[in-house]
């Protein structure tokens, strides 16, 4: 079954493209035995004989809830909140599309974990990016910290302030700001790294 907005081929059997999570569109055969001689539809391979949903492809059974498009689920507490399994669409600062948000958090990001404020001015979210870079001259482990964070949370965080034209180029753009900052912290740990030999060889004389 090939996905009329992405063009990604899926099997037959799921409901909604692993790639983008637009809905499929099937046709009655794709599911139903339509053969007058299959008898009851019990007989009749209709899904509740194939398992369905567990084993007829639906996303939440399948493992994949984060490539089918699907936001994250809220659960109703005490005090309220969405009921079980109603899906939350909430609106981004950014206006990208919230149900792409579970699969932009997935890896580390080398660049807001490098560049830290430099990285949340370019990414819209200026307020955080002058308070880091304020805070960082009174606190210097503030920094340290927010590095760790912003490398964990970076993804999502950019997916959430800054606008994409769609999820490859928020890829592209990520891996570059990855790029450089893998390079960037190599080369600081590879200096450190020297001039801590230097420093102990010039201790022994």
């Amino acid at each position: 079954m090939t996905c009329r907005k992405c063009g990604f081929e899926n099997s037959n059997n799921v409901k909604f493209c692993i790639e983008c999570g637009s809905a499929l569109e099937h046709s009655s055969s794709d599911f139903y035995d339509t053969d007058e001689k299959s008898g009851y539809p019990e007989q009749a391979g209709y899904p509740e004989r194939a398992g369905y949903p567990e084993q007829a492809g639906y996303p939440e059974q399948s493992g994949y809830p984060e490539r089918a498009g699907y936001p994250e689920r809220e659960t109703q507490g005490r005090r309220g909140g969405a009921p079980y399994g109603m899906v939350c669409n909430t609106y981004l600062p950014s206006g990208n599309d919230p149900k792409l948000l579970n699969m932009t958090r997935e890896g580390w990001n080398w660049g807001a974990f490098v560049f830290t404020w430099i990285w949340l001015l370019w990414h819209n979210m200026v307020p955080f990016g002058i308070g880091l870079l304020l805070a960082s001259f009174f606190f210097g482990p503030l920094s340290l910290i927010a590095s760790f964070y912003l490398g964990a949370k970076g993804n999502e965080l950019a997916w959430t302030y800054k606008p994409f034209r769609n999820l490859q180029h928020f890829e592209e753009t990520e891996k570059a700001w990855n790029r450089w900052g893998l390079v960037l912290f190599l080369v600081s740990m590879g200096g450190g790294i020297l001039f801590f030999i230097l420093a102990m060889l010039s201790g022994l004389h």
